[in-house]
């Protein structure tokens, strides 16, 4: 198990992103991104 001073700190969703990046692999991260465009056309379309 690590320990606390181990995890990467993470302040803003920039830091967020850069760990997810760096821990899952380009497929899944594909599948994500292409999930944040239908959500984010979602939300534009029904507002």
């Amino acid at each position: 198990m690590r320990d606390m001073d181990e995890r990467p700190q993470i302040i803003c969703s920039g830091d967020a992103y850069a760990v997810f990046c760096e821990n899952w692999d380009d497929i899944k991260i594909g599948i994500v991104e292409h999930l944040k465009v239908m959500l984010l056309n979602y939300c534009n379309i029904s507002s």
